[in-house]
């Protein structure tokens, strides 16, 4: 048995490559199923575990160093504070404080931090400074939180301390600005008002001059007469006194129940907002599908859809609506009731009763009126019957001025309460806020970066340590361009790295037996031959010819196996010398060595410029310049292999397409079981597919920089139209 008989390939089996047709198939050799690869990160690791291990550890070594050098603590500083708001004077209200948001937005102003940076000597900008800081102000609570996180716990402290201080001056001082700018306003007004009061005042004294003239001129100056008039005077005067005390009684009234309409609002809001909180936070404990999550959302729509129609309900009857929507689940109002909404309903309940009380004030008031009224008109009726007429219009003209100088004093008194407001708020002593618990040692957290430090080193290390050793398997495991080149026109690789050893002239090269893959390529050979006395077509990709040493080596192979092998040197001798016959052949390491056999003489020997008789070879026998005989066909050092070289002249025209070209390879197939021929590069088109019709068998060498040069594809193309029997490649 043969090593063609150990794995035999039936003829005709046929190779696709992406590019090729249904017209395109060739015969070759199946290459081996290529498995699917691992992925790379697997791969490495199962093969470089140990690289790992050691570039953790001094990752581990070096973080932790970066770590103690670098690492720095922080102090987490806190501190709160309260809005007390400030002592409002009795009448009307004259300033309204901003709400919290807004003092937080005054705090953090550029114009703040900038103060508070200079006070400490920080080189930060207002801007970066003012986002070191977080504030919270819980919904519906007057405390304000500060945190801040610094490196130095004391400087911290001070800066926490120094900020909530800054917004305390800042707030007082906003508000004494404010109240200055206003009773600049107030005092404008104020002026008008006195200068009204004394225009009307004196328009009243004229009225009443030309009323006693008047009565004079028309005998009305008697002393009963004076004395009714005198008590009308009287009277009316009373009756505007108190018209304006029920005046100021309804307009503080009026007052209170708009500070109170603004704390049912409030609070009305903070109820139903807690309504909504806790219906959220029981809805956590349940998952959507559930029948308790279903009826939880049922009484959060209600909830909402009353919030819509409040209506005109008074609070009580709003407050009885609220607590009936899901009482059972939530409970009583009281349940979610905060000091804040316990100090709203204390508000609003002092409102009602100082309403209350007003109004049973107003009750005496308006009766005096109603007297005093009843009593004018007695007093009108006896003078007009005491006078007949005479000076009712001059008296109903002082009446009028009358009203006017009441009305004037009214709204003189009411400019100068403002006005008496404002000065005592704007020198109120007393603050919007106070430190609830000031910042200080005792209450700062110190944290420290250096296990954050020590991972985010370790793993920068172990990436940086890593990367190499990834880098170098991704390398060794990428496909080579000859490997590449095969996959893309699938064509099989029978055997790698022989031309890389021949072309460094490795010394193990020269011996097969130690090279495996020159064995597989000769068997890969031997497997692919449709029958014995079979040519083998041996030519490279590209443009330079296969090396000397690979013919040598895979014929030296097979002859081993019990092969017939003559070389036949098909390569043109004035583009290219591959001194076939200087490569060893045998284990021995000699050189090529044909048998000193006696040259005959005869007219068809060929000489050099000296005279010396030169060994014919393809060349010559081609141009006829010698027989087809012994001296054609050169023994080596190994008996089972000949060779015939290229020859000293030139291939005729068209050689290789030649008659006698066909008569020497049917010579050579009736005295040898393999005939390996020697071909032109690919990039020689012609003369290549000339002599791989004539072959039973081709086998394509390519080196990484062969399989990029454009011939090798159009090479390939060819023989995929051609159905040219490729039995692979050699790289």
């Amino acid at each position: 048995m043969t090593n063609r008989e150990l794995m035999p390939i039936p003829a005709g089996k046929t190779v696709h490559t992406e590019r090729n047709s249904s017209s395109g198939d060739y015969t070759a050799v199946n290459s081996r199923v290529e498995l699917e690869k691992p992925p790379l990160l697997i791969t490495v690791i199962k093969r470089r575990w140990w690289a790992f291990l050691i570039a953790a550890v001094l990752a581990g070594g070096v973080a932790y160093w970066i770590a103690g050098e670098n690492s720095k603590q922080t102090a987490h500083v806190s501190g709160s504070l309260i809005y007390t708001g400030l002592p409002m004077p009795p009448g009307p209200q004259v300033y309204h404080p901003p709400s919290l948001p807004t003092y937080k937005e005054i705090l953090f102003s550029a114009e703040s931090m900038q103060r508070l940076s200079q006070k400490h000597d920080l080189n930060i900008p207002p801007d970066k400074l003012a986002s070191m800081f977080h504030m919270k102000i819980s919904n519906g609570s007057s405390v304000m939180n500060l945190d801040l996180n610094w490196p130095d716990a004391e400087k911290g402290v001070a800066l926490v301390n120094d900020t909530m201080q800054l917004l305390i001056d800042e707030a007082a001082e906003r508000r004494k600005s404010i109240l200055r700018e206003h009773m600049k306003h107030v005092e404008v007004a104020q002026l008008e008002a006195k200068r009204q009061v004394d225009e009307t005042g004196e328009q009243l004294q004229a009225a009443r001059r030309r009323y006693d003239e008047e009565l004079r001129s028309g005998g009305l100056a008697s002393e009963r007469y004076t004395s009714v008039l005198a008590k009308m005077t009287n009277t009316q005067a009373s009756i505007d006194a108190k018209n304006v005390e029920k005046l100021g009684m309804e307009q503080q009234i009026e007052r209170i129940e708009e500070s109170q309409q603004a704390d049912v609002n409030n609070y009305k809001e903070q109820v139903l907002e807690a309504r909504f909180a806790q219906l959220r936070t029981l809805g956590k404990a349940y998952t959507k599908d559930s029948a308790r999550f279903k009826e939880l959302q049922r009484i959060y729509s209600e909830l909402e859809q009353f919030k819509k129609d409040q209506g005109e309900l008074s609070l009580n009857e709003w407050e009885q609506t609220l607590s009936a929507l899901g009482e059972q689940e939530l409970g009583p109002l009281s349940v979610v009731m905060t000091p804040a909404m316990a100090t709203l309903q204390n508000s609003i309940v002092k409102d009602a009763e100082a309403i209350e009380k007003r109004r049973l004030d107003m009750i005496p008031v308006t009766n005096q009126i109603a007297m005093l009224e009843a009593r004018l008109q007695e007093y009108q009726k006896e003078a007009t019957d005491e006078a007949g007429g005479v000076a009712v219009s001059s008296s109903s003209e002082v009446a009028d001025y009358e009203q006017s100088l009441t009305a004037a004093d009214a709204r003189l008194e009411l400019v100068s309460s403002q006005l008496d407001n404002m000065k005592q708020l704007e020198q109120c002593r007393s603050r919007e806020f106070s430190l609830l618990v000031p910042a200080s040692l005792e209450t700062v957290t110190v944290d420290s970066d250096k296990k954050k430090l020590f991972v985010m080193s370790f793993v920068a290390v172990s990436l940086l340590l890593s990367a190499p050793v990834v880098g170098l398997e991704w390398l060794h495991q990428r496909d080579t361009p000859v490997i590449a080149f095969s996959k893309q026109w699938n064509l099989p690789l029978i055997a790698t790295r022989v031309l890389d050893q021949a072309m460094r002239r490795v010394e193990a090269s020269s011996d097969w037996r130690n090279n495996e893959a020159v064995r597989m390529a000769a068997l890969r050979i031997q497997q692919s031959l449709p029958q014995s006395a079979s040519v083998v077509l041996v030519s490279s990709l590209g443009k330079s010819p296969t090396p000397a040493s690979v013919f040598a080596s895979i014929a030296d192979c097979l002859a081993h196996r019990g092969e017939r092998v003559v070389i036949v040197d098909a390569l043109d001798p004035r583009e290219h010398r591959t001194n076939i016959e200087s490569i060893s052949l045998s284990a021995r390491g000699g050189e090529i060595a044909t048998q000193d056999a006696h040259l005959h003489d005869n007219p068809h020997q060929v000489k050099d410029k000296d005279g010396k008789t030169l060994r014919p070879g393809l060349s010559d026998y081609l141009a006829a310049s010698c027989h087809l005989n012994s001296e054609l066909i050169q023994s080596t050092s190994n008996p089972n292999v000949d060779l015939i070289t290229s020859g000293n002249a030139e291939f005729p025209v068209e050689a290789m397409a030649s008659k006698n070209l066909t008569e020497l390879l049917d010579y050579c197939r009736d005295s040898y079981s393999l005939i390996m021929v020697a071909g032109p590069p690919a990039a020689n088109l012609a003369d290549f597919q000339m002599l791989a019709a004539r072959a039973d068998a081709i086998v394509l060498t390519a080196d990484n920089k062969a399989v990029k040069d454009p011939s090798s594809v159009v090479a390939i193309q060819d023989m995929i139209d051609l159905r040219a029997p490729v039995v692979g490649m050699i790289a």
